[in-house]
């Protein structure tokens, strides 16, 4: 270990003399243009022309504190012309020595211009959905269908997602294991967790999602893909924020609230946020099975009906303090929590082919809270001659409780007739995460990144389970368990970008990550793990015309096993179902190869990828020594998906618009935790659509939907569903928006998982009604200007807020 972690800190150090050597030779200009008071012209267009032919050579555009920069510019003599609205033109001649070495900073005094031009106000809409080459982006913003709605609900309508509520699961474009970011900041709590977090988040704070399939090296190898959800930002120096309330029903009410503000000057941005979250709703879960047991047919089925109510609450607070022009510090503090509480009642029947039928019920109380805080700390340092160095450190605390209560009789209701399962379980998690990256430019094309990175990861997992029998208790030492694990993740990373000419680009790099992980009980060790891996990628892009690109990628990433599977727990459906944990899973593999063709209007893309030792997420075995159901994640021995996806952008009518994507799969398995494993594959087709129609200049209405034919989840797979959504925004000039919007209207929105075992002789699977199918009715006033953006902030936890899973 002290070996690797020299070696990693000479390689680093080495790498920034190098760069910065190479980079010393370069010629290139910094500047900032400011009023006569001193204070900063932001977004005014500096070039530099060429004296002699008046050509022109470069431009840019000064950022919200009047700084600009010109990169690698020849030696020679030049003309310097500045605009910006509201000031004069200034035009300036100037020298580039032939010294080699970087012209000293410009400063520009722009003098106002007193005769101002009327205003002109252009209107735009991004389209909903954006390909790159690289990721496709979604503009929530856009969409009035998604206002009232939660952040998961978008990510369910997204093309290529599918989220497993029951689960906890996200995929992308049929991968599983995907990594869940917000600002660039990875959540590192369990995914059932995020997924209840982000289905407490209002769709009114987002601006844009992004899905990244092949993410470059500067991103932890950690999920087969990411999702990177950013939240809207202030857009100009001063006073800036928006308020909202949300109304909605389903199956009961549905309440929220939120705001955010900020403050930007020249120096210092302050901004927070909060929201607040109330669901009360009810849910139906069927679960069954079949089997054979000796020589009797056996039937097991249950149904659940259950009435959970969900509070989240989210809230954020930074500043960054611009030290100097070129150094510049964050903070950021972040809390989240969430309440689920639940009663429910649950009818078990028992058909057996040899003795009567038997039928039994089960009282249920529950309760799952999750609370977070977090502490992140940045600093970045420009150099001025394209060099740029940050160091992030972040503390990540999270805290789960779920009690639960299980009263198991012919009839519950009577006191001395039933045993009663208590179950307590009790998980804090502790992260400390330290990050610190240099970039350069090493000629005129070439940008270079190199970064180190420390995760330490600590989390203790205590579960006492008890069972009351004719009013006596016994501690059940099957299923009460306690662990402590200790995980350190050390990773380095070098990433190039090379512009090869004028059409062609190449972005490439490699990440090595060490892991050591240890799982141990109160006396002995369980588990220990230390294994090593390289994830290279390279993204090369083509550009054949202004609007048409083509690329082709590789990269390898990794699935670790999440923290709530390495962790033992139960959870009982039935007397006889339950889902438990597993520490001997093994981290997936895989390797993800991607080509594309994109434009304006229309975009193909073709992935294909293998997993080795892929996760499967509840998957069905039998236990003959306790003629028990159980549902636990398990390493396949390899998964295999290929995907062919398109997309088209139409403009219909001057009034309508049609974004739609479909998407083809084929997949194939092979299963590694039975006695006899099977292969298997499946074929499915994926389907979204929305229509937006501009009725007036300031009411719109969309209708949109997706399909999905069927999904699997190693040998589990799921039934065709799908949704239908509708909704209407009214925008007032002075007074905000109004929006009204109906979800999965003929309420086809249902998970249905059937799994087959054929060498066991099992068939099993459930189906799950949780009645999505809601109106919603919006309201938010933003205040403030809106023309800029608050100055980029990194975090060092920008990887590891998903694994807490």
């Amino acid at each position: 270990m002290k070996t690797y972690l020299k070696t990693t800190t000479w390689i680093f150090l080495l790498s920034i003399l190098v760069f910065s050597q190479q980079a010393e030779a370069q010629t290139s200009i910094t500047g900032y243009i400011h009023k006569v008071d001193g204070t900063g012209v932001p977004f005014a267009t500096v070039q530099l022309i060429n004296k002699e032919d008046s050509s022109f050579v470069v431009g840019a555009v000064s950022d919200y504190d009047g700084k600009f920069e010109f990169e690698f510019v020849s030696t020679g003599i030049y003309l310097l012309k500045s605009d910006a609205v509201g000031f004069k033109t200034q035009l300036k001649t100037y020298n580039i020595s032939e010294d080699g070495n970087a012209f000293p900073v410009l400063e520009i005094v722009m003098e106002e211009d007193l005769m101002q031009l009327q205003e002109v106000v252009v209107k735009a809409r991004k389209p909903f959905h954006e390909r790159h080459a690289d990721r496709l982006v979604i503009h929530v913003k856009g969409s009035p269908a998604s206002t009232g709605s939660t952040v998961l609900e978008i990510l369910e309508r997204s093309p290529g997602v599918t989220v497993n509520r029951q689960g906890g699961t996200i995929s992308l474009n049929g991968r599983t294991g995907i990594q869940v970011m917000i600002n660039g900041k990875l959540t590192k709590m369990p995914m059932d967790a995020v997924i209840q977090m982000l289905d407490g988040l209002s769709a009114a704070d987002i601006e844009t999602l992004e899905f990244f399939n092949t993410p470059p090296a500067q991103f932890d190898a950690e999920g087969a893909g990411l999702i990177n959800i950013k939240t809207s930002k202030p857009k100009d120096q001063g006073l800036n924020g928006s308020a909202g309330v949300n109304i909605g029903y389903n199956k009961g009410e549905k309440i929220g609230t939120s705001f955010s503000i900020q403050h930007v000057t020249g120096r210092v941005s302050l901004y927070s946020s909060y929201s607040l979250n109330y669901d009360r709703n009810k849910h139906q879960w069927f679960n069954y099975r079949t089997m054979k047991h000796g020589q009797a047919d056996v039937s097991l089925s249950n149904i659940s009906h259950r009435n959970p109510v969900v509070t989240v609450q989210n809230a954020r607070l930074g500043w960054i303090l611009q030290f100097s022009k070129m150094t510049s510090t964050s903070v950021e503090l972040t809390g989240f929590k969430r309440n689920w509480d639940q009663t429910a009642y649950t009818t078990n029947v028992e058909r057996r082919s040899d003795k009567p039928e038997k039928v039994t019920g089960i009282d249920i109380d529950e309760s799952n809270l999750w609370g977070s805080g977090s502490v992140s700390v940045g600093l970045r340092h420009d150099f001025g001659d394209d060099q740029q160095v940050n160091v992030m450190y972040d503390y990540l605390a999270y805290h789960n409780e779920n009690p639960s209560i299980y009263r198991m009789g012919d009839d519950p209701s009577e006191t001395g007739s039933l045993s009663q399962i208590t179950v307590a379980k009790t998980t804090p998690i502790h992260f400390h995460i330290i990050k610190t990256d240099f970039s350069s430019y090493l000629g005129a094309r070439v940008k270079a990144s190199v970064g180190l990175k420390y995760t330490q990861s600590r989390f203790t997992n205590k579960v006492d389970v008890s069972e009351t029998i004719d009013n006596l208790i016994y501690k059940n030492l099957r299923f009460s368990n306690f662990a402590l694990l200790d995980e350190q993740i050390f990773a380095n990373f070098l990433s190039v970008n090379w512009e090869l000419n004028e059409a062609l680009n190449l972005q490439s790099g490699v990440r090595f990550e060490l892991t050591d992980s240890n799982i141990r009980s109160k006396t002995e060790q369980i588990l220990y793990r230390r294994y090593g891996n390289f994830f290279p990628s390279a993204l090369l892009t083509h550009q054949i015309l202004d609007h048409l690109q083509v690329h082709a990628s590789f990269a390898r990433r990794i699935t670790r096993p999440t923290f709530n599977d390495m962790a033992p727990f139960v959870f009982f459906i039935s007397p006889s179902t339950l889902i438990s944990g597993n520490s001997t899973l093994q981290s997936a593999l895989i390797n993800n190869y991607e080509i594309g063709y994109q434009s304006p209007m229309y975009s193909v893309t073709a992935r294909y990828s293998i997993a080795e030792n892929e996760i499967g997420f509840l998957q069905p075995e039998y236990s003959e020594d306790f003629d028990e159901h159980i549902f636990s994640s398990q390493n396949l021995e390899y998964q295999k998906t290929l995907a062919l996806t398109q997309s088209v952008n139409l403009t219909l009518t001057p009034w309508w618009e049609l974004q739609s994507s479909v998407s083809l799969y084929h997949q194939h398995f092979k299963t590694a935790h039975f006695e006899e494993n099977f292969t298997s594959d499946v074929k499915r087709v994926s389907f979204s659509a929305m229509n937006i129609f501009d009725i007036t200049r300031d009411l719109q209405l969309e209708l949109s939907g997706n399909y999905e034919s069927r999904n699997i989840w190693g040998i589990t797979q799921f039934r065709p569903m799908g949704e239908i959504n509708l909704g209407i925004r009214k925008k007032f000039d002075k007074y905000g928006t109004l929006t009204l919007s109906a979800t999965d209207i003929f309420n086809t929105y249902i998970w249905r998982m059937h799994a087959n075992i054929p060498q066991e002789g099992i068939q099993s699977g459930w189906d799950y009604y949780e009645n999505k199918r809601s109106i919603n009715l919006s309201y938010t006033l933003n205040f403030g200007k809106e023309t800029s953006s608050l100055p980029k902030r990194k975090s060092a936890s920008e990887t590891e807020r998903s694994r807490v899973q």
